[in-house]
């Protein structure tokens, strides 16, 4: 029974893990896509709604991080950890903080649900060596 178990977890492992770091992958190429698709228009709607993309695909970049975390699959975790990166990258921790500033002094119900839909992080500068020690 506990090699059916075994075996059963490692085509789990081999089948669904490259999936999800693939996903992610795909859908980092194709918000990226639809930027320069936006990108002669800037200001319209449709390319701020492309921005507010961009964290839910923090978001779920954690979320999948948290789950491979139960296994020992450095592989997968530093593929996603490099998408999440190169959003990462080239924000500071002055414009987290400036964001969240602004959308706390309108104190408003949308602002504080505005602020639940928005990646922050805390300390940039950790954040983004720990993913080039996982890198």
């Amino acid at each position: 029974m506990e090699l059916l178990e075994k075996q059963n977890a490692f085509e789990i492992e081999r089948s669904v893990f490259p999936s999800l770091s693939t996903f992610l992958e795909r859908m980092d190429e194709n918000l990226w896509k639809s930027y320069q698709k936006l990108a002669a228009r800037s200001s319209s709607l449709p390319y701020l709604e492309r921005i507010n993309d961009e964290n839910k695909l923090l978001f779920l970049i954690d979320e999948t991080l948290e789950l491979l975390s139960q296994f020992d699959l450095d592989v997968f975790k530093a593929r996603i950890s490099l998408i999440k990166l190169t959003y990462l990258y080239y924000k500071n921790d002055a414009i987290y903080e400036k964001i969240q500033k602004r959308l706390e002094a309108k104190n408003s119900e949308a602002a504080t649900a505005q602020l639940k839909t928005i990646y922050f992080v805390k300390n940039s500068d950790a954040e983004i060596q720990k993913i080039c020690l996982l890198v």
